[in-house]
């Protein structure tokens, strides 16, 4: 599946590195197997947050080396898979200002869909890329700037998108674009390292005479403005006090240990 997801994860505990909550009969002394955690044995993995926990939003398909960011926004919001009506994913390539997008929607056959990226949250003076399926004339992406509610909805005459794919399959309207962030087209709303409201026209509309008509229904802004802006780089060694954490548990549990040792003598 590529796309995010999350990641339950747990260890196994070690020996002298026992954590449990409250205390069970190995801190207590009165274990009748005082080795009860073995080599190659699949038992409880104890308490302690190095132990066990949880990945939000870990994608297999993504080269965690990478430095490009990638990240989406989805209707309804928090779904999952075949559970999105509208999902749009996109990813900042390294060392440009090219942003890769991709919208999948679940609209009628030969309806459009798209994503609009309006400074305000409002569709008037917005920019959009917007694509359908045409049975005879095949797969359109183009780029369009939305002018006042009295004019139609024209492709603008520099287009500053490539790559362009786009699919119909099961209901679904999948396009794939590459869009310049950073453009000399005063058409275009600037992306590059700024903030902006996406819009979301999850039911789309109709194409008339190979053009976006009006559409069904108002497409839906974000609550708040998504930031197109280098990733913050984590720091590779994490956070320290855990690791200390871990060594005074485990030196305290090696202690409790021998003290149980020569308790039993």
């Amino acid at each position: 599946m590529n796309e995010p997801m999350t990641v339950i994860w747990a260890r196994g505990q070690e020996y002298g590195a026992y954590v449990h909550s409250p205390a069970s009969s190995i801190e207590s002394c009165t274990a009748s197997i005082d080795d009860y955690y073995r080599q190659d044995e699949l038992k409880y993995h104890g308490t302690h947050n190095e132990q066990r926990g949880r990945v939000q939003d870990l994608n297999f398909f993504v080269d965690p080396e990478s430095s490009e960011c990638s990240d989406m926004v989805s209707l309804p919001p928090g779904c999952t898979g075949s559970a999105c009506d509208y999902k749009v994913e996109w990813t900042l390539l390294d060392g440009t200002n090219d942003i890769r997008f991709r919208v999948t929607a679940k609209v009628e056959d030969g309806m459009w869909s798209g994503v609009g990226f309006s400074p305000n949250g409002q569709m008037i003076g917005s920019d959009a890329v917007l694509g359908w399926v045409d049975n005879d004339d095949g797969g359109a992406v183009q780029d369009f700037f939305l002018g006042d509610k009295g004019s139609n909805v024209l492709a603008d005459t520099q287009q500053d998108v490539e790559d362009m794919v786009a699919e119909y399959t099961n209901g679904v309207l999948s396009l794939e674009f590459t869009k310049n962030g950073m453009t000399s087209d005063d058409k275009d709303v600037r992306l590059s390292g700024e903030c902006v409201f996406l819009l979301m026209p999850d039911v789309g509309g109709p194409v008339n005479d190979g053009q976006p008509g009006f559409h069904t229904a108002t497409p839906k802004s974000t609550q708040e403005k998504i930031c197109f802006t280098p990733c913050e780089e984590e720091d590779p060694f994490g956070d320290p006090s855990a690791s200390v954490s871990v060594y005074l548990t485990s030196w305290l549990t090696v202690m409790s240990a021998l003290f149980c040792y020569f308790l039993k003598q």
